[in-house]
């Protein structure tokens, strides 16, 4: 799939599959560090 369609499928590849787990370890890394200041910065 990826060795076909590699070309032509370039701009839907980068448009789901980095962008999300981008997103996502923004959003993980962001909660985490709330957390991290709550239960350790504060207490």
């Amino acid at each position: 799939m990826a060795s076909q369609e590699r070309g032509y499928d370039i701009s839907q590849w980068y448009d789901s599959k980095p962008a999300k787990l981008g997103w996502f370890g923004m959003l993980a890394i962001g909660v985490f560090w709330v957390v991290y200041q709550r239960t350790f910065g504060y207490s």
